[in-house]
């Protein structure tokens, strides 16, 4: 109450609870801010259950909770940390901005110090942007960590030193966010160019993270991996390596569940991949390509024909069928299964990699 001045104080007691004096007294004290919200004691899986929707039932829309836990009992203080999450990850609008706990056993001179659990809930964050980068390439809520590790350091300015500050961490943030808009669009030049910014970024806010972002140096060498196989230092120019690298895309994609991605830029990759055949450099012209495209069709054409020809003429009619299908969202009368077109698009990644033999360095 002193420190935080609620406009509302909610109140969860049990049946035993409310029939003891120290309820009483808080009532007294409390008078109409405090609401009292009856539980049940948690011996069941019902009970716990039923305790969270007495706790999330109680919030509403902008509300501003802050969660005390000091005489919780039993699985309760947990349980409640669990609410305190799902509410703060589910609903925008709703903030839970402190989880506190009277450290009674810790007093000096009765007074008790008020410890700040927070940062576990903090970590909780930090476990969703993780997660949400390595299984998906989404980058926002780890950027959004990031970002605040730094700002709230740089609030702090005027108690301490700014020469500690973190500076780095926003520069890794944006940069992140970049690498995830733009394999999530398939643009896969700009994957290769900002997968090659990053790396020596990742190695410079190794420092930082350490004493700012501890969560996320906790994935440095894991995102390092991931990004290593991405990076090109010349995406604009057209050679093996750089086909290595859009290859090492797609399947990235494909792996990461970005099946979408990973099957409309392996058909750019096809026409890449007949371009640096050619020797053709102009390989970004429109018409270029689309001359290109023209001969792979009436490869395939043929190919089917007379089931005689390339191998390649066979790869480009399948992938054609498979991105049609996937590009126009399967709107015709005999859309493929999820299933096949999770096989199909595999298969054709594994082909794909030995075109790429083929091409001489």
């Amino acid at each position: 109450m002193e420190f935080f001045k609620p406009d509302k104080v909610i109140v969860l007691v049990t049946e035993e609870a409310e029939k003891s004096e120290d309820f009483t007294n808080l009532q007294e004290e409390l008078g109409a801010l405090l609401e009292k919200v009856s539980i049940p004691s948690g011996k069941s899986e019902k009970e716990l259950w039923d305790i969270f929707d007495c706790l999330a039932d109680r919030v509403q829309s902008s509300d501003e909770v802050i969660l005390d836990v000091t005489h919780a009992f039993r699985s309760l203080p947990l349980f409640s940390f669990g609410v305190a999450v799902y509410l703060r990850r589910v609903y925008d609008d709703i903030s839970v901005s402190r989880i506190v706990y009277g450290a009674y056993e810790a007093r000096k001179e009765n007074r008790s110090p008020v410890f700040d659990l927070t940062p576990l809930l903090d970590l909780m964050d930090w476990t969703s942007g993780c997660e949400f980068f390595l299984r998906r390439s989404d980058a926002e809520i780890l950027a959004q960590r990031l970002r605040e590790s730094q700002s709230r350091f740089w609030r702090k300015k005027n108690d301490v030193s700014a020469e500690a500050f973190p500076r780095r961490l926003n520069t890794v943030a944006q940069k992140l966010r970049i690498l995830s808009g733009a394999l999530h669009l398939g643009r896969l030049r700009e994957v290769m160019g900002t997968a090659h910014d990053i790396l020596p970024l990742l190695k410079e806010v190794a420092y930082e993270a350490e004493h700012y972002a501890k969560p996320f140096r906790r994935i440095l060498d894991e995102i390092k991996r991931e990004v290593e196989d991405l990076a090109y230092e010349n995406p604009d120019v057209l050679d093996k390596k750089n086909l290595e690298r859009q290859l090492k895309m797609i399947e990235y994609c494909y792996k990461k569940g970005l099946v979408v991605q990973a099957v409309t830029t392996a058909r750019e990759w096809m026409v890449n991949w007949l371009l640096l055949k050619k020797g053709e450099m102009n390989w970004l012209n429109r018409d270029i390509r689309e001359k290109v495209e023209e001969e792979l069709n009436c490869e395939a054409k043929l190919f089917i024909s007379n089931k005689t020809g390339p191998k390649y003429a066979d790869i480009w009619d399948r992938l054609r069928v498979l991105r049609n299908d996937v590009a126009h969202c399967g709107m015709n009368e005999n859309p493929s299964r999820i299933d096949r077109i999770l096989m199909n698009a595999e298969e054709i990644i594994a082909e794909l990699k030995e075109l790429l033999k083929e091409i001489k360095n």
